[in-house]
């Protein structure tokens, strides 16, 4: 019983003793360098993200996100949300995660643009998007009309803005005409932002 009462009482003292503020000190520099000369170290800064919560809406929507490289002139991606994979189209917000993201079925703006020697992580970024502008189907044919008439209207947004001058980077295919007066007023909103597409 002794023996266990002294060591019951050497643990305690192990457990309260505090090392001196200069050990720690040491150990914390030592391992400091340890993690700068292994590359562990990196240098953290803030970074700030605002928008607007409506983007986080399901629907159709058509966008423009504006990409601006250190020391350059932006270049442009045109878009829609909603593809042949699901019925139910997804917000802007979350196809603009997936667009920057590193799954390579739905990375198609950072393959754009590390296509071009443009490094996405040293760029800023600017989303313009208008919707959501036709309801969900709920049957298969039905989804593959709005889906063909989104595709169009891509399309007409992609081509208004080559010709408005806009460096555009990716091209977008469909032979169906974009309704004509839907696209009016599509392109009227667009060009609240990007000037060059008024008429």
């Amino acid at each position: 019983m002794a023996g266990a009462s002294r060591l019951r009482s050497a643990w305690r003292g192990t457990r309260t003793r505090k090392l001196p503020a200069s050990t720690i000190g040491a150990t914390m520099t030592s391992a400091s360098a340890k993690s700068r000369r292994w590359g562990f170290e990196m240098e953290p800064s803030v970074k700030r993200l605002m928008f607007d919560g409506g983007l986080l809406t399901r629907g159709f929507w058509l966008y423009v996100c504006e990409i601006t490289r250190p020391d350059s002139s932006p270049v442009y991606y045109v878009g829609r949300t909603g593809d042949t994979s699901s019925p139910n189209p997804q917000s802007p917000f979350y196809r603009m995660s997936q667009h920057l993201g590193t799954n390579k079925n739905s990375m198609a703006l950072r393959t754009r643009l590390t296509a071009q020697n443009i490094n996405p992580e040293e760029c800023s970024f600017r989303l313009v998007a208008y919707g959501p502008m036709l309801k969900e189907a709920k049957a298969s044919e039905p989804y593959s009309t709005l889906m063909g008439i989104m595709a169009a209207l891509e399309k007409a947004l992609a081509d208004a803005m080559c010709e408005a001058g806009y460096k555009v980077i990716n091209r977008v295919a469909c032979r169906k005409p974009a309704q004509a007066e839907r696209f009016i007023s599509i392109r009227a909103a667009f060009a609240a932002d990007f000037p060059a597409l008024r008429v």
